[in-house]
């Protein structure tokens, strides 16, 4: 299997107190996805991450802001595609996140990301029906409560089983 990662809008936005899509500081959260991309490299499994921007004046996610840069604590390397969507949940409509996986041969995805509810499950939804095989790393993943995610992979249990739902610390890498 050619496993590749595809890290979901985890950008600095979420993380901005004077934002008014702030999650709070999730420092757990943040220390989690920086083990998961540390791990992803060390085993030389390609990363690809997601950047969401809203078109120009809209609130928040504003092209040409820090606010929609990658997290610091991921590290993003200058060789690591970033594929930008404006204004969509999933990452596969109207973007080169397909060309780039093709690209990469990929046939198996490792899912992380911000917001489990919305693009994240939308990048899920997408990818299962491309026929990829998908690991989506559940504490890697952040959304407005935990009863939200929680509800989220219960719902993609049900209706997708073949999704393999796993802590960091059960990633098979």
């Amino acid at each position: 299997m050619n496993k590749v990662a595809v890290i979901v809008d985890t950008v600095n936005e979420w993380f901005n107190p004077k934002s008014p899509y702030f999650l709070g500081e999730n420092k757990k959260y943040r220390s989690k996805m920086k083990e998961l991309a540390d791990s992803l490299r060390k085993n030389k499994i390609p990363i690809v991450f997601i950047q969401h921007i809203e078109p120009d004046g809209e609130v928040g996610f504003q092209r040409g802001t820090d606010r929609i840069e990658i997290i610091p604590e991921l590290g993003r390397k200058k060789d690591e595609p970033i594929i930008t969507k404006v204004r969509s949940i999933s990452p596969f409509y109207k973007t080169s996140l397909e060309e780039t996986l093709k690209k990469l041969r990929a046939d198996h995805l490792i899912v992380a990301g911000i917001m489990t509810n919305l693009c994240v499950r939308s990048c899920v939804a997408d990818a299962w029906d491309r026929e990829y095989k998908i690991t989506v790393v559940a504490d890697c993943c952040l959304s407005d409560s935990e009863k939200t995610d929680k509800a989220v992979f219960e719902d993609i249990k049900n209706t997708r089983s073949d999704v393999e739902l796993v802590p960091l610390k059960s990633l098979k890498l």
